[in-house]
């Protein structure tokens, strides 16, 4: 039992010292609290368990704060967009009062001008 225990010690070290290493590698820099990537990839290789669990209480943010906007933001579909569908309403809106305008304006070009009255058949 205690050989077996010689043995398995150092494949369980390596082994949570390459999976705390690739966790790092893999971590988006917005989810890391201190530090940056390289230190605790540093920090992992030099304190070989101690490191790992120092990158799990303090070097990674396990979403505690995703909540309060830490996380960037999701793409949203245009459709479900509020600003792009206010922005589309008032594009529109913009786009009907500038019609009004012009036909309001073609009212006053010509005010003698009847709708209906024909200047050509006139002689």
């Amino acid at each position: 039992m205690d050989r077996m225990l010689r043995i398995l010690f150092p494949f369980l070290v390596i082994a949570f010292d390459i999976f705390c290493i690739v966790d790092v590698i893999l971590s988006k820099s917005w989810q890391i609290k201190t530090l940056n990537k390289v230190f605790w990839i540093i920090i992992i290789l030099l304190l070989p368990v101690i490191g790992g669990i120092l990158w799990f209480i303090f070097g990674k943010d396990r979403g505690q704060d995703s909540a309060q906007g830490s996380a960037p933001r999701r793409t949203v579909a245009p459709d479900d967009d509020p600003a792009y569908l206010s922005k589309l309403a008032r594009e529109q809106e913009q786009q009907d009062r500038i019609r009004d305008l012009e036909a309001q304006l073609g009212d006053l070009d010509d005010p003698d001008e009847k709708p209906g009255d024909d200047r050509s058949t006139r002689g």
